[in-house]
């Protein structure tokens, strides 16, 4: 008996002191992403591997957004519903989303299949039908919402929108056709008009200015 508490004991003092490592291991980087003076972004890594971020997507002083890393690979993202004051939370495996709230999503029985990816300063989300790529989000580091979207077709990418100025509306157009930047409409005071128009010249091979409002002038 006695053996056996004092095995207990050593192994709770293992485990506070590798909690206590763990936890001084632990760096916090913040950010102020809007420039308001406040922090919206909170970045927690162990030695150099990021292993939490967590978002104040609406600079309100509340976060409400939460991402779980390991590695390279997303392991679960948390939503706080403000309204309403719950929070939906979803799994990820592999990258790809399995589980929301608990209730398990077969993926043989999934029409649209996210998966993300993390480069060095932005994170991508790609939804796949059939193996077939249908749609690409890319997000700026520190941002939730998408910078760019990219619709995909059989022949390959078909538009691609922006929003540049991360106020979460596109203010560029890209078309495509057969993959090729045919066509490019900017919005560029950001009044949610497009005031710029630039069209591909087949002959040129480049992009000429075929309308242009005075306001985009004035921005250029």
């Amino acid at each position: 008996m006695k053996k056996v508490i004092i095995f207990a004991i050593i192994l709770l003092g293992i485990v506070i002191i590798t909690v206590s490592v763990l936890k001084k291991d632990i760096k916090i980087e913040t950010l102020d992403i809007n420039n308001d003076g406040k922090i919206d972004l909170w970045k927690y890594c162990r030695g150099k591997h990021l292993f939490k971020e967590i978002f104040d997507n609406n600079f309100n002083g509340t976060p409400d957004f939460w991402i779980f890393w390991r590695g390279e690979e997303l392991l679960k993202e948390v939503l706080l519903d403000e309204v309403k004051g719950e929070k939906h939370t979803h799994y990820y495996k592999k990258g790809e989303y399995v589980v929301k709230n608990g209730e398990r999503l077969l993926q043989q029985e999934m029409d649209i299949v996210k998966t993300y990816k993390r480069p060095r300063r932005f994170r991508v989300l790609i939804y796949t039908k059939k193996n077939k790529t249908v749609l690409e989000e890319n997000y700026t580091q520190g941002y939730n919402i998408p910078t760019s979207i990219s619709c995909f077709e059989d022949v390959g990418i078909s538009r691609t929108n922006y929003d540049t100025n991360h106020d979460g509306k596109p203010d560029r157009f890209e078309y495509y056709e057969f993959s090729k930047l045919a066509k490019v409409e900017k919005d560029t005071d950001f009044d949610e008009k497009i005031d710029e128009i630039r069209e591909l010249n087949p002959e040129t091979g480049e992009l000429e200015i075929i309308s242009q409002e005075p306001a985009s002038i004035l921005t250029q």
